[in-house]
């Protein structure tokens, strides 16, 4: 019998701060595709973390490693900067990166992740209610 994994206390709780931090670079940033300058809604947006999360665990809600971007283009810029980065596209998005960030973003989010700690649960509760109060402040 197949069954389905659930999501752990842990999980819901990263997917909670995801949604809540996404919420707050949309009202500080504006409600744009920031690869394209394409407009949307607030549920037609995600998020793109240059550095991996699966890399870069730490660097998870750290809005500097964060680019907007509309769920419909995540083929075009999600995927390609993830899995191709040496084709000719993938090329081109980090060229984007460079031109959003500047040349040294990605020595500026190493220092960033080294002085951050790994993510405990107390964090997580921290970082939920930080975001919680951040969206309160820019309503």
């Amino acid at each position: 019998m197949n069954r389905i994994k659930s999501i752990s206390d842990r999980g819901r709780l990263r997917k909670e701060i995801g949604r809540l931090h996404l919420q707050v670079l949309l009202k500080e940033r504006g409600y744009k595709d920031e690869f394209t300058g394409e407009e949307g809604g607030e549920k037609d947006f995600a998020r793109f973390h240059i550095l991996t999360v699966a890399a870069h665990p730490r660097l998870e809600f750290v809005s500097e490693n964060i680019i907007i971007y509309l769920r419909k283009n995540y083929w075009v810029w999600h995927e390609p900067y993830h899995h191709d980065r040496d084709s000719t596209l993938g090329r081109r998005i980090m060229d984007k990166i460079i031109e959003l960030r500047g040349t040294s973003y990605y020595g500026d989010l190493l220092d960033i992740e080294r002085y951050m700690s790994q993510h405990s649960k107390i964090y997580l509760l921290a970082r939920r209610n930080e975001l919680k109060e951040q969206l309160k402040e820019l309503t």
